[in-house]
């Protein structure tokens, strides 16, 4: 889930706030696809595989995980897809996170209001003084900068 959302961030980062939410989308997914249904077939194949242990307490509590690991996935896919789809929406109209039906022009940051080039202007000055991306606040600003 993280990596998803983490990579819709730098999607939507790289692409432009412009591109349509189709394109950032499937460009996330075919970033981190691969690597999210990898390691949850590998944890689904782990634990269906070790059902085949014959003490029954191991068996049920693997074959419950595995079936777990598949809807987990699956659910990650189709649910959490939606809701980035649908936060777009949001950001897009300029609202609020947790109350979603309040105007965002209601919260008091720092970088509300500030052009898409003023932020860039200020992650480039801050690159060039040093620091890591994480250090210098750019998700933060991101997110917050519409």
């Amino acid at each position: 889930m993280f990596v998803i959302g983490d990579a819709f961030f730098e999607t939507e980062y790289h692409m432009g706030r412009d591109t349509d939410i189709k394109t950032l989308l499937k460009a996330t997914l075919r970033a981190v696809g691969p690597s999210v249904t990898l390691t949850s077939i590998t944890n689904a194949c782990g634990f269906f595989l070790s059902a085949v242990i014959p003490i029954p307490v191991i068996r049920a509590f693997a074959i419950q995980v595995g079936c777990a690991v598949v809807f987990n996935y699956f659910a990650l896919l189709i649910g959490l897809s939606s809701f980035i789809v649908l936060d777009h929406y949001r950001v897009k109209a300029n609202l609020v996170d947790f109350f979603c039906c309040f105007p965002a022009s209601l919260c008091c940051h720092p970088f509300r209001g500030m052009k898409e080039s003023e932020i860039q202007n200020k992650d480039k000055k801050e690159k060039e003084a040093g620091g890591s991306e994480e250090e210098q606040g750019f998700f933060f600003r991101h997110c917050a900068a519409l």
